[in-house]
Parts: structure tokens; sequence; C-alpha cells
């Protein structure tokens, strides 16, 4: 989540613009690094591939949570890995899973997951965003905080956190 998100009451239109500019970003730099580098080993182990299905898979499950439906499924995961709570066991299992999936086939899942979130926040009324976690996952433990957290977090969050590793390995293999 970006602290702006705490600061200010966020519009919708606010938010779909942040979630836009930082995409652009995002997409450019998987232009720029190109098949080769997108499928180069960084050094912590994962490709730049690996760095966008990780993103698809959080996007996915904003989608789920969005339409209050189980996130694990919206995953590809099961409910018992996903209800631990541990994100670094998610993420493994989830690079474990996606590893083997080819670039265009990941490409089309990374932008279709995208063309989802954006379709589902934009039904979203400003007063939405700031709905607690419990009332759109009624099944989930009481949480109140609002959706916006979980939106940025998914959204412009994660693509500013692994945009870094993607340009270096573009730099690397040019």
């Amino acid at each position: 989540m970006d602290d702006q998100t705490t600061e200010k009451r966020w519009t919708k239109s606010e938010l779909l613009e942040r979630i836009r500019n930082s995409r652009a970003a995002l997409e450019r730099a998987v232009d720029q690094a190109g098949e080769a580098a997108l499928t180069a080993d960084a050094p912590n182990g994962w490709t730049g591939k690996d760095y966008l299905a990780h993103i698809a898979a959080w996007e996915m499950s904003l989608v789920a949570l969005l339409r209050g439906e189980p996130r694990y499924e919206a995953m590809g995961l099961d409910a018992a890995t996903y209800e631990s709570g541990d994100v670094d066991a998610l993420n493994e299992a989830l690079y474990t899973r996606d590893r083997a999936l080819a670039l265009p086939d990941l490409l089309l899942r990374f932008r279709r997951a995208h063309e989802q979130v954006i379709a589902e926040v934009d039904r979203l009324t400003d007063a939405d965003l700031y709905k607690p976690y419990s009332a759109v996952q009624p099944d989930a433990p009481d949480n109140r905080d609002p959706i916006i957290n979980w939106i940025a977090g998914n959204t412009f969050g994660h693509y500013d956190e692994h945009r870094p590793a993607i340009e270096a390995l573009a730099r690397s293999s040019s």
C-alpha cells in the first residue's frame, strides 16, 4: 500500500489515474526489456516473466476480492495454502506453478488480469473504495481496513515495487 492512500481520501478517478500511470511505466519497462531480458534469470533467481506472473496472480486475487469471491480460487491455490497467511509460501507456490509458462501466454494473462482489475475498480463508487474488507469478503475474518488499501497494494504499489527489477534486467541485457 502507498502511504498516500492514508493521507487523503482518494476519489475513484484519482485512484484510476494513479493505477494507469504506474501501469504505463511498468508496460514501458516490459517493452524495453524484450523477450531475452524477461526470460533471463535475475540475481534473486526470478525472471522478469516470473515477476509478471506474480503481479497477474495478485491482480486476479484483487478481482476476486472486489467480486466477493474466494481469493485463493482466483489465484489457483488451495484454501489451506492461502489461509496460512504466509505470503512467502503463497508466492513460492505461484512461482513454482507459473515458472514454465511461455512468455506469450504469460503476457496475455498479465494483460487480461489488469483489464479485469480496471473493470472492477471502474464499477466502484468513491464511497465503495472505503468499504471495509469484511464488507466485500463476508466469509473473511472481521477486517475494517478499507478496500482501497488492497487495490493500491495489488496495483500501483505492486507495479512500483517490481518495475525496478524488470528495468534492471533490461539494462543488463543491452
